[in-house]
């Protein structure tokens, strides 16, 4: 026996080979526990973990060493075994337990060895010192990933949470890779390519988490594009930013902890690149590699597509009404790249040109009586009603001329869209027909479909009007380089335009609705009679951020709530902003009836705001207005506003109830007197069969609601043609 024990303590002193019954319990442990039903297994893996991780301490200091590393490499190998075989039971409290269990075993042993006076050393010099050194270094790129993956599940949903996609893993650790090759080829130090590379990441993910906490929205790669706004959104950003602050900071300082401590694994294996040539082919491959990934390719971005983030293989719908959750699914990384791809224009199946084309000659105008009206559009930035939400109440009503002029005009129940930012991607399906459904989740028109010279004889409301003597005016709140509009407005055609955020000088402020609705009514008051004009006005009264110390006085209050008060302080805020900006719609409607020329009104809120509380909560979830299973109830509130149609002459409403934005002014401009063109007459059409829809949910003329990716045969029959159509109109 004693023989026996010899020889096995003989082979543990080879590090290599700790290493190697580590693997093989790593597997044997992960295969019987893929067999053993989920609620047991699940439990023996908190038992078993971390009983295998304290015995091969045990070992690897039996063989006389303390190695720090060493609960690092358990990890790394925990880590790789899990993801092959038992990927969706991969558990990270196991593996942090697992590690501080193996960590604590070590500092038990050197505060037992200092008690004792006995004398301890550090690894030990071995042949194969080198390999052991770029095994550790190669591997931190992987712990790094790992634990900021982790950082945004408790950042954004407070639970501890790895993505379960085998293919989306393999995707992000590879442009993980190739970034660290590059900048091993750069500093030729694997510790200072590790460093750099962790210090990037975590800068990614900490902007990250400040765009959810502000926008309820991720981060994607395209928003670079929205660098040349950064100094309006920090006009609103600043004012809460500590509360952002708080919200990660937390989670942020036990990040940056553990990056410490990898960072100093990473300097004590230090290895210098000698090899300068073999290094830059591998960063040359590395480069190639990102290119093919990055740049457009149809045959890498459509395999990618169908085949790796299928996000229509109905395992999880909710995840088109949330990229947060998309990251949660497919990790940060990877997720990044899977937006980046999704927001490439493809060819639709069956798409056939002469046949779309068919469809536009054959369509037919309706026979409009709604004459050639004034148009005045007000684009109500985050209008909606706040009284909606549960077990609150105010002293007054907060939208009393909405609810009093709902019953005197044509109202709408819309599909917004957007929800609590994004703006813009309402004002595209608005004043173009076009629909965001027909792009990719993340796709921002303004910014990267419009292109002077290309995109000049895109549909356009604009052009309709202007094409039967229209004069145009837009009105902007926002400054001329917020989504591109300037260069959009120039493609629509757009008479005149002013950009009150620049013109206006309010310290990075907005102008108020008011200040809108003086200047809209000063125009009409100097315009001549014969004039016919489209006055589209953009407000940004409602817009975040929404705090208790916005307004100096408050015209609402909350007189009953069961909320925190940093609910009820944010919800306050936003409905003072709402009560103002109905007080305009009051003015505004007074105003028309003032005037002898026939006018229109349309009003209507963009989508429903972010009311984000200091922790970085979502006010309409912390109320359960709604919820985080985004059933189809929920799904459908949360992109649920309506719009308003107002005149001072008499029109006839056919029963249209339910539309989106994109056919708002399509229904305005079919029912007026005037001629448009063969496209907005077939759009008008598909009313009948699919009137209201977003990329999440979908509504017909009676009213049922359907996920958009499970509609029924004649919705998704024309879900399909008007992709279609969308495809071959807009370039």
């Amino acid at each position: 026996m004693k023989r026996k024990n010899n020889n096995f303590n003989k082979y543990i002193k080879d590090k290599n080979n700790i290493y190697y019954i580590s693997i093989i319990l790593f597997l044997l442990f992960s295969i019987l526990l893929k067999i053993i039903p989920g609620n047991i297994s699940n439990k023996l893996m908190f038992i078993i973990f971390p009983i295998s991780f304290f015995i091969l301490t045990v070992f690897h200091i039996k063989s006389k060493r303390i190695d720090w590393d060493f609960p690092v490499i358990m990890m790394i190998l925990y880590l790789i075994i899990g993801y092959l075989v038992i990927p969706y039971h991969m558990s990270p409290l196991r593996l942090l337990l697992s590690y501080f269990v193996s960590l604590l075993t070590i500092i038990v042993y050197k505060i037992i060895c200092k008690h004792n006076k006995k004398k301890f050393s550090l690894e030990k010099k071995e042949e194969n010192i080198e390999e052991s050194k770029m095994f550790i270094s190669n591997s931190l790129p992987f712990m790094f990933v790992v634990t900021l993956e982790l950082y945004y599940t408790i950042c954004t949903f407070g639970v501890t949470h790895l993505p379960g996609n085998l293919l989306t893993i393999m995707i992000g650790l590879l442009i993980t890779y190739c970034f660290y090759t590059i900048l091993l080829c750069i500093f030729r130090k694997t510790s200072i390519a590790n460093i750099t590379l962790a210090i990037i990441f975590l800068v990614i993910f900490i902007i990250n988490e400040g765009r959810i906490y502000y926008t309820s929205d991720t981060l994607l790669l395209t928003d670079v594009i929205f660098l040349q706004n950064a100094g309006e959104v920090a006009g609103f950003a600043d004012v809460t930013f500590i509360n952002c602050l708080n919200f990660i900071l937390f989670p942020t300082l036990l990040t940056i902890v553990i990056f410490i401590h990898l960072f100093r694994v990473a300097l004590r294996n230090n290895i210098k690149v000698e090899n300068v040539k073999k290094q830059l082919i591998k960063a040359f491959v590395s480069v190639i590699i990102i290119s093919i990934m990055v740049l457009p390719t149809g045959i890498v971005d459509k395999f990618m597509v169908n085949n790796v983030y299928n996000i229509y293989d109905g395992e999880d719908l909710a995840i088109t009404a949330s990229n947060t959750r998309y990251f949660y699914r497919y990790g940060v990384i990877s997720g990044m790249y899977g937006k980046l791809i999704e927001q490439r224009r493809f060819t639709p199946s069956d798409y056939d040109e002469d046949k779309l084309r068919e469809l536009l000659n054959s369509s037919k105008k309706n026979d409009g009586n709604w004459k050639e009206p004034n148009i005045i559009v007000v684009f109500s930035e985050s209008f909606w009603d706040v009284s909606k939400i549960d077990k609150i109440k105010f002293d007054t009503d907060v939208t009393p001329n909405f609810h009093k002029l709902k019953e005197i005009g044509k109202s709408f129940e819309m599909i917004t869209p957007a929800y609590g930012g994004m703006s813009s991607n309402v004002e595209f399906e608005i004043l173009t027909g076009g629909s965001l459904n027909y792009f990719s989740k993340g796709y921002t028109p303004y910014m990267q479909l419009f292109k002077k010279g290309i995109s000049n004889n895109n549909p356009s409301i604009i052009r309709e009007l202007k094409n039967n003597g229209y004069k145009t005016k837009i009105l902007n709140s926002s400054s001329k380089n917020m989504f591109n509009c300037s260069t959009v407005y120039d493609i629509y055609g757009v008479d005149e335009v002013n950009h009150l955020f620049d013109e206006v000088d309010l310290g990075g402020q907005y102008v108020t609705d008011e200040y809108l609705t003086d200047r809209m009514i000063e125009y009409f008051n100097n315009k001549p009679t014969e004039e016919k004009i489209f006055y589209f006005m953009i407000t940004m009264g409602g817009h975040m951020p929404y705090f208790e110390g916005r307004y100096k006085n408050y015209d609402v209050n909350i007189i009953e709530s069961p909320y925190s008060d940093d609910v009820n302080e944010v919800i306050h805020s936003y409905a003072e902003g709402i009560f103002l900006a109905d007080k305009e719609l009051g003015r505004i409607y007074d105003y028309i009836n003032t005037l002898d020329e026939d006018t229109i009104v349309i009003f209507f809120g963009d989508h429903l705001p972010h009311l984000s509380t200091p922790d970085g909560k979502d006010a309409l979830f912390t109320t359960n207005f709604l919820n985080d299973d985004y059933n189809l109830e929920s799904v459908y509130k949360q992109y649920n506003t309506t719009a308003l149609v107002l005149s001072n002459y008499d029109i006839n409403f056919d029963d249209t109830k339910y539309i989106s934005p994109d056919l708002l002014l399509t229904y305005v401009i079919n029912n007026m007197d005037i001629n448009i063109s063969k496209y907005y007459q077939w759009l008008y059409s598909t009313k009948e069969v699919l009137p209201s829809s977003n990329f999440v949910v979908s509504q017909n003329k009676k009213g049922d609601i359907y996920y958009t990716l499970a509609l029924p045969n004649e919705m998704k029959e024309m879900y399909n043609t008007r992709k279609q159509m969308q495809y071959m109109l807009f370039k």
